[in-house]
């Protein structure tokens, strides 16, 4: 399924949308190529998800999206225990504004090692919360994106984002997880041009 494809599926059937970020006015993205490695969506669209992962996440400016599918088989025991505890840390608005490091989470040899299983990736985008259902004729999603530096542990940004659209037909689970994502590439794109 192309983006474009996509962009107009939505424009036709979303029904509402919104966003909310915190960003790390402090970070600034190293001025060379940099490997980021998207934490695989795991539900029983695992294939979708990958797909249009790759599809949305395609190489731009200086950055290099690794591949879904690559980092998915890397998932082990060890770096699932630790990405866990990433995504159990459920923080306050507030506690966001100061810019907590993943060393104040992870031991450095975590941290280390989640690097290394993810390709020596420099940059972390982490679904925290990912969620879609679907209720009546509506099929709702939201997300919560959370994105980190490898080398420092910095905190750069966390963005919330949720769609609904009306209809529950076939592809709309698919449709709702590809605006998710489109929405947090929006972002990020935003965020680093602006630099």
């Amino acid at each position: 399924m192309k983006t474009k494809f996509l962009v107009v599926t939505f424009v036709l059937f979303t029904s509402a949308s919104f966003g909310q970020k915190v960003v790390n006015e402090n970070y600034t993205f190293p001025k060379r190529e940099l490997k980021v490695a998207i934490v695989p969506l795991l539900n029983e669209f695992s294939r979708f998800n990958d797909s249009i992962s790759n599809d949305i996440f395609r190489d731009t400016l200086s950055l290099k999206f690794l591949k879904v599918a690559a980092l998915r088989n890397a998932l082990n025991e060890e770096s699932t225990t630790i990405l866990k505890k990433i995504a159990s840390e459920n923080y306050k608005k507030k506690a966001l504004k100061k810019n907590p490091k993943l060393n104040t989470l992870l031991s450095d040899s975590e941290l280390e090692y989640l690097k290394k299983n993810f390709q020596n990736a420099d940059l972390l985008l982490f679904p925290i919360k990912f969620n879609i259902h679907q209720s009546g004729v509506m099929t709702f999603g939201s997300a919560t994106f959370r994105f980190y530096d490898l080398n420092t542990g910095d905190f750069i940004h966390q963005y919330k984002t949720s769609f609904n659209v009306d209809t529950t037909e076939y592809g709309s689970i698919q449709m709702v997880t590809a605006m998710l994502l489109l929405e947090e590439k929006d972002y990020l794109m935003r965020q680093i041009k602006e630099e």
